[in-house]
């Protein structure tokens, strides 16, 4: 099935020009931060090793990667098995790119 969006259809919500707002992002990796740093104390705290992954390798490399999620977490898996097809697609593009740049650039100019 093809999805397709059509500008009259109401049930569709009408599409706004995003832009670029350094304190909105900025916010919003604080908040990450923070909750990264709770995150790994909780782990420290119960002794636990996390399996970490980066979402660039998951990107890359989904279906290795899923092995080697099952692998560590001891969970068989079947000879000759493969993964259906992937749900969601990566979402950034060349323009969260270039807001990444943008915001490094003003970030590293705050300090």
């Amino acid at each position: 099935m093809e999805d397709s969006v059509h500008p009259t259809d109401a049930s569709f919500p009408r599409v706004h020009k995003i832009l670029f707002h350094f304190e909105a992002i900025d916010y919003l990796v604080q908040q990450f931060v923070a909750h990264e740093a709770l995150w790994q104390h909780y782990f420290k705290e119960c002794g636990v090793e996390p399996f970490t992954i980066a979402y660039e390798k998951l990107e890359v490399a989904y279906e290795a990667t899923t092995f080697k999620v099952l692998q560590y977490l001891n969970i068989p898996i079947p000879e000759n098995h493969t993964l259906a097809e992937r749900q969601m697609k990566k979402q950034g593009d060349a323009l969260s790119e270039e807001w990444v740049q943008q915001y490094e650039h003003l970030k590293r100019k705050q300090l």
